[in-house]
């Protein structure tokens, strides 16, 4: 507990674990009361720390502060039961992290890894992985009353939930990597600059005043199939559909779906003159069901694959080619045998025909 005073770190590794507040002040791991935490270099790592009230792992009270010039702080495991499982900061100077801020399975009843308020928040690398408010209607994972600048921001896995972060104007520089959030990735301000988000298959792009703002999961019958990707969901095709999610499609047998410009969201319906060579297959492509049956490729699964050729039965289906030597010979024996009765056959048509017409001899 630091009042009126200063901790600062300059190097090394500091680890506070499984520490507990009891007073409704908070701060289970570390409580600063009118006083600022300094980090230069070094580590600190807050794990399975707890509060009955707020900021499991850190709070701050009372004009009090965090300046982090470099370093890494980590707080996993951290529990509060009111707000900032993670880390809460009340009527704060400021909040200035230039090194690496890590948030590992963070729960609060709101706002589950931080909760400040402050005027202005910078960050420069934020990772929040599994954070998750016990109250359902809570979505936010970081919020702040000021501004929110970040360089750097990562969601990984928000158990299974959303992932909301909340503030009056969110910059984010570098591309905000949504892309192993299991659901909704989302910022939440009335003003949102982000260079680039990346979106997980089954969200797409959206946008707040016509800025991208974050990954929100598709509506029915809309898809978004790429495991990254800068684009808005797109309608489902509207022939040969069996089953259309988010994040996959089904296919009627019998039809099947061409990708075009190597856009898996880009593509045309296909109806197959051979039904046995289109099974129904799924996209993004399943080894147990593809988009033709083995043996067969191309549009409508009309041509034969590498080792299978045209059958002589039916034009439109493919049979493998021979693959051992007896095979093989038995094979180029049939063929030549093949070509001598139709050799033969043509022969005797032409010599009957050949008989049987001359020309007629006019006599003057």
């Amino acid at each position: 507990y630091v009042q009126a005073s200063q901790w600062k770190q300059d190097a090394g590794a500091l680890k506070v674990a499984n520490c507990t507040a009891h007073n409704g002040e908070g701060g289970g791991g570390f409580a600063f009361s009118d006083s600022h935490l300094e980090q230069f270099r070094g580590e600190m790592l807050f794990l399975g720390c707890s509060s009955p009230s707020y900021g499991g792992g850190l709070n701050f009270r009372s004009n009090s502060s965090l300046k982090q010039v470099g370093g890494s702080i980590q707080l996993q495991s951290c529990e509060a039961k009111l707000y900032g499982g993670c880390l809460t900061m009340f009527e704060g100077l400021s909040f200035d992290a230039n090194g690496t801020m890590s948030f590992f399975n963070c729960s609060a009843r709101i706002k589950s890894a931080l909760y400040v308020e402050t005027n202005r928040v910078t960050l420069s690398t934020v990772v929040v992985r599994d954070g998750a408010s016990s109250d359902a209607a809570d979505l936010v994972t970081v919020y702040t009353t000021g501004s929110l600048d970040v360089k750097k921001l990562e969601v990984q896995n928000v158990r299974e939930r959303n992932f909301a972060m909340s503030a009056t104007a969110i910059t984010v520089h570098d591309p905000f990597d949504c892309q192993t959030a299991n659901q909704s990735c989302l910022l939440h301000a009335p003003s949102v600059q982000v260079a680039k988000i990346l979106c997980p298959s089954g969200t797409g792009l959206t946008y707040v005043q016509g800025e991208p703002a974050g990954c929100n999961v598709c509506d029915r019958q809309h898809m978004q199939l790429k495991a990254s990707a800068f684009v808005p969901c797109t309608p489902c095709p509207d022939e040969g559909t069996k089953r259309c999610e988010p994040g996959q499609i089904e296919m009627q047998k019998g039809f099947m779906v061409e990708v075009l410009n190597s856009d898996i969201n880009d593509l045309k319906v296909h109806h197959c003159l051979n039904p046995k060579a289109c099974p129904g297959g799924l996209l993004p492509r399943s080894a147990s069901m593809p988009m033709c049956t083995p043996g067969y490729t191309g549009k409508a699964c009309l041509f034969c694959e590498a080792m299978h050729a045209t059958s002589d039965a039916d034009v439109l289906s493919c049979v493998k080619c021979a693959s051992t030597f007896w095979m093989k010979t038995s094979q180029f024996c049939w063929i030549i045998m093949k070509d001598a009765t139709h050799s033969s056959f043509s022969h005797d048509i032409f010599y009957s025909f050949s008989f049987k017409w001359s020309p007629v001899r006019r006599s003057m």
